[in-house]
C-alpha cells in the first residue's frame, strides 16, 4: 500500500511543500530532511511497497524482455521487402512527373 503524500510549510516563503522535497519550488531554498526517515530508509519503503519495483531503473530494454521471457525475437525484414519497395516507387515516379507536368 502506498503512503499518503505529506506536506510542510516552506521555512522562508511559507507555500506548501512535500515533505521529501530537496528545495521549495517557489522560492528555490534547499531544504533539509526532517527527523525521521532518512532518503536510504524511504527507497527501501519505495521498494517495498511497489514489490520490489527500484522506481529508479531505467534501463528497460523491451527487445531483450520479450526475447529472454517468450523466445520471441524482433522482427527484421527480408531483403525482398525492400527491393519491392525500391520497384514501387520507380514505377510510380513517371506517373507522377506525368502529372507534374500536367500541372504546369
Amino acid at each position: 500500500m502506498v503512503a499518503p503524500i505529506e506536506f510542510r510549510p516552506c521555512p522562508n516563503c511559507g507555500k506548501s511543500i512535500r515533505t521529501n522535497a530537496s528545495s521549495c519550488y517557489r522560492c528555490h531554498v534547499k531544504m533539509e530532511p526532517e527527523s525521521g526517515i532518512d532518503e536510504q530508509q524511504e527507497e527501501e519503503n519505495l521498494t517495498d511497497d511497489f514489490g520490489g519495483y527500484d522506481p529508479e531503473e531505467d534501463a528497460f530494454e523491451y527487445e531483450q524482455f520479450l526475447e529472454k521471457e517468450f523466445a520471441i525475437k524482433p522482427k527484421r525484414r527480408p531483403w525482398w521487402w525492400f527491393v519491392a519497395w525500391l520497384m514501387v516507387f520507380v514505377f510510380c515516379l513517371p506517373i507522377l512527373l506525368g502529372l507534374l507536368r500536367l500541372l504546369q
